[in-house]
């Protein structure tokens, strides 16, 4: 289904999260990067075979990795969620995010799931009420 979607509609370049290594099957035209790390499911970046990409870093935890197209960055970042993982999520911005951020070109493109809670859902409990 993925590369049906791709296909049809002349992706040139997909993050993804969540990922686990055995759900990609090579696919024509397409190369993947992906970066399955210590804390399970992680991410990847699809870019067509004609879009050249170089200098690419991957997160150990395969929360994130980044690729370079000429001089642009792009970013794909999988931030921990819940409320038990604020103080993991604050590590994450604060570190891992700046090293993929480490060298910044001209231009950049930061994609992802950040994982950030704006208001409270009682059904999830995911963040303190606040009044």
């Amino acid at each position: 289904m993925l590369w049906n979607f791709v296909r049809n509609n002349d992706v040139d370049l997909l993050l993804l999260h969540e990922v686990l290594i055995e759900s990609f099957n090579a696919i024509t035209g397409y190369q993947i990067y992906d970066n399955i790390g210590t804390m399970g499911p992680g991410t990847a970046i699809i870019s067509r075979d004609t879009i050249p990409l170089q200098r690419i870093n991957k997160l150990p935890s395969g929360r994130g990795s980044a690729v370079e197209n000429h001089d642009t960055l792009f970013v794909n970042i999988y931030a921990p969620s819940g409320n038990n993982k604020r103080q993991e999520r604050d590590e994450f911005y604060n570190t891992e995010l700046t090293y993929l951020l480490r060298r910044m070109p001209k231009n950049c493109f930061l994609g992802g799931n950040y994982n950030c809670v704006t208001s409270f859902h009682v059904r999830t409990n995911d963040c303190q009420q606040h009044t």
